[in-house]
């Protein structure tokens, strides 16, 4: 499992938008976590987005009002389904129905639907809330999981084997380090305990 965009721990932050759980009206709980570029305004319009894990996208819908062009991307953690909801995308580059490896670019970051500049509102749903789905209650809220933490606890507590790069971002969630590809850590000077 990985974040839906490269260098979230150096490049991006969650502050610049809605807080998740957050109401925003007296019929609305924001139920995702808005994604910024550090620079903010539309400095990150077109960052690549990438499949948090393997799955199958589920959904695909091009609007120009509420989340815009979105897709739902269908994964399991020890056979339960979850659906990783990207929102507000400039392009998608997925069909509903493919299989997508984790990693894979499937949309660009952008500023569709309702919308006041490019970010990602993302969203971690463990249960079906329809493709338009939001909280209209705080008891929907339970619904989602907060995807940032959600996605954390998962990259730092793996259920199944990890690959090589799952491996290594462990490693580094747990340092706090970027790595870049020229300072990629030796396998064999670190031990992970999974």
């Amino acid at each position: 499992m990985r974040l839906p965009v490269d260098n979230f721990e150096t490049q991006f932050n969650t502050t610049a938008g809605n807080r998740f759980g957050q109401k925003i009206t007296s019929t609305y709980w924001h139920s995702g976590a808005d994604i910024n570029g550090n620079s903010g305004g539309n400095t990150d319009c077109g960052t690549p987005l990438k499949a948090i894990t393997n799955g199958i996208i589920s959904s695909v819908i091009y609007q120009v009002s509420g989340y815009g062009n979105h897709l739902h991307l269908r994964f399991e953690i020890n056979g339960k389904p979850y659906w990783a909801h990207y929102c507000h995308c400039q392009s998608i580059y997925v069909q509903a129905g493919q299989q997508v490896r984790e990693g894979d670019i499937i949309a660009r970051l952008g500023n569709s639907g309702n919308s006041n500049y490019c970010h990602l509102h993302f969203e971690i749903k463990n249960q079906p809330t329809g493709v338009e789905g939001i909280a209209r209650t705080q008891a929907d809220l339970k619904k989602w999981e907060d995807p940032i933490p959600f996605i954390k606890k998962i990259i730092a507590n793996p259920t199944t084997p990890l690959t090589p790069l799952q491996k290594e971002q462990k490693i580094r969630f747990i340092f706090g380090q970027t790595i870049t590809s020229t300072e990629r850590l030796k396998q064999s000077d670190v031990i992970i305990h999974a």
